[in-house]
C-alpha cells in the first residue's frame, strides 16, 4: 500500500473486465472525500478472516479472503445493465468500487482507526452500497 497522505484521502479500488477462468485483477488509486467519482461500496461478511486467496493488484499478488474474492467474482466489472453477476458477459467496463478490506490497510492500525471514521461518509456519498452475505 501507498500511505495516505491527508486524513480526507481514501483509497478506491477499480474491478477490471476478465474472465472467469482468470484470476481477479484490481487497481487501487487514492482519491479525496470532497473529489470522489460515482462508484458502489461495497458491504460484506468478512468470513474466516485468514487471507490466502490471491487476487492481482497492479501485477501484483494480494492475499485476501476468500468471500471477498467469491463477492468481486459475482460482481464483475459493470456492464450495461449493471446488475449482471457473470464476469465472462456483456460488453464490460472496470467497476469503481469502496471496499474497506482492500482500500483500508488492515496491516496499519494507525489508518485503519482512521479510516473508519470515514466509513459513513463514504457508504452516505455512493452511487448505491451493495451487501453481500455470501
Amino acid at each position: 500500500y501507498h500511505p495516505i497522505e491527508s486524513p480526507d484521502q481514501i483509497r478506491m479500488l477499480e474491478l477490471l473486465p476478465g474472465q472467469d477462468d482468470e484470476p481477479i485483477q484490481v487497481k487501487i488509486s487514492h482519491r479525496l472525500l470532497a473529489d470522489l467519482p460515482l462508484r458502489e461500496a461495497l458491504s460484506y461478511e468478512w468470513g474466516s478472516p485468514t487471507r490466502y486467496r490471491e487476487i492481482i493488484c497492479e501485477g501484483k499478488s494480494l492475499k485476501v479472503t476468500a468471500n471477498l474474492v467469491v463477492a468481486l467474482t459475482r460482481l464483475g466489472p459493470a456492464t450495461k445493465e449493471l446488475e449482471h453477476t457473470e464476469r465472462a458477459k456483456g460488453p464490460q467496463t472496470s467497476r469503481l468500487l469502496w471496499v474497506d478490506a482492500l482500500c483500508i490497510n488492515q496491516d496499519d492500525i494507525d489508518e485503519r482507526n482512521e479510516q473508519v471514521k470515514l466509513m459513513g461518509d463514504i457508504y452516505r456519498n455512493a452511487r448505491r452500497t451493495l451487501a453481500w452475505i455470501g
